[in-house]
């Protein structure tokens, strides 16, 4: 699945922009798998989505961006505080307070 990943965000370039919302976390959460080629290759593949996280408009991708975005209301992709620490990786809003706890 890393190399797969990788292979279609590479491939694609600036194609890419509709689905950065939906690849980020999970590139975010292959970047600990244990297989250290795959942990790199998803290091990688979030460092490009990154790259292309400042061109994310669903306003301009159309039918892509809008089914996308409704997607992202499932699941974990559903919580407030999830989107939020997606948000601030594709247009730097500010993140959701958290507490440290000792």
């Amino acid at each position: 699945a890393c190399i797969v990943m990788n292979k279609l965000v590479a491939s694609l370039g600036v194609s890419m922009r509709p689905f950065v919302r939906f690849f980020l976390p999970t590139s975010m959460s292959m970047m600990t798998d244990p297989i250290e080629r795959c942990s790199k290759l998803a290091a990688a593949t979030f460092a490009h989505l990154v790259r292309l996280a400042p061109l994310v408009n669903s306003d301009e991708d159309g039918d892509i961006g809008q089914t996308l975005d409704k997607l992202m209301n499932i699941g974990v992709y559903g919580d407030e505080a999830f989107r939020k620490v997606v948000d601030h990786l594709i247009h730097g809003k500010p993140l959701p307070p958290c507490t440290l706890s000792n």
